[in-house]
């Protein structure tokens, strides 16, 4: 459905499916309208990049080559940089690490959900910080200011235009802004029910979608 602009009637079956899946009536999460963040200039506190490394797909040097990046296209902007990994071998000492949990069944692209748990960043003493979140296989190519100066509640791409998506109307997790502490549904709910959910959705941004795709930003818009 997806792939022919049906995105919204996708959400709706998923939601359906999960009911009878899960044998339990169930209600779409309604997530609380997060207080807005306030202006970089008046933060004391740096903006977090951060990424996701787990099992060997990409290893230390692309994150790594990520840092670095971010070092060169943020400057004048006082940020941190944080990798979620269950390996951080090889890692840039400057690099702070979160722990992944352990899961039997969880991997690749579903440990995003783990940025938007209560623990992730409070580990590290960044709780409530400005998280911008970008995927290891993104090039950047010039300044991220405009990027990191978004101020809205959630944003992140529209899969109008990135050409292996091949489809409108959904959501691309690869770049995701948002405030620590909100969202916090994304992780709660996916870990508590990951075994029916991991049936009904192909991946992460599925479930973004069921949760957030009216409410998202795009940021390409922007």
């Amino acid at each position: 459905l997806r792939q022919v602009g049906r995105t919204a009637e996708a959400i709706e079956r998923s939601w359906i499916a999960f009911e009878l899946i899960s044998k339990s009536p169930h209600i779409p999460v309604i997530l609380p309208t997060p207080t807005p963040p306030p202006p970089p200039e008046t933060c004391a506190s740096p903006i977090v990049i951060a990424c996701l490394k787990w099992g060997t797909k990409y290893d230390a040097s692309s994150v790594n080559r990520l840092f670095f990046g971010c070092q060169r296209h943020l400057q004048g902007v006082n940020h941190s940089f944080v990798c979620l990994t269950e390996d951080s071998t090889g890692l840039d000492p400057n690099i702070k690490v979160v722990a992944l949990p352990t899961s039997k069944t969880m991997k690749g692209w579903w440990y995003k959900a783990y940025l938007f748990s209560d623990l992730c960043f409070a580990s590290i003493g960044m709780q409530h910080s400005r998280i911008v979140y970008i995927d290891l296989d993104t090039v950047l190519v010039g300044a991220l200011t405009e990027v990191a100066s978004y101020q809205g509640l959630f944003g992140t791409l529209g899969t109008e235009g990135i050409s292996n998506e091949h489809r409108e109307g959904g959501l691309n997790s690869s770049v995701m802004i948002w405030t620590d502490g909100t969202f916090g549904e994304i992780w709660k709910q996916l870990e508590l029910n990951f075994v029916h959910l991991s049936q009904l959705t192909y991946k992460f941004d599925h479930w973004l979608e069921m949760l957030l795709n009216q409410n998202a930003d795009r940021l390409q818009s922007l």
